[in-house]
């Protein structure tokens, strides 16, 4: 991919990212309870496709790139 590519595809995400961030930030969770922050991470990954592992702990998520 070229230079000029990832940039316009960083440009055309941008607003999605930064909302994807905020949503994590306005709802904080205590330390090593993050499930809904694993929860939404996790859901993310499916939905562009990435294979995710099972590592049966309920704050951590393991994708395969």
């Amino acid at each position: 991919m070229k230079n000029y590519d990832l940039l316009s595809r960083a440009n055309e995400i941008k607003e999605y990212s930064a909302n994807l961030r905020n949503q994590i930030h306005q709802n904080p969770e205590l330390g090593f309870k993050e499930e809904a922050t694993a929860a939404l991470i996790r859901n993310e990954l499916v939905s562009y496709g990435v294979e995710l592992v099972d590592i049966s702990v309920p704050t951590g998520v393991l994708g395969i790139l």
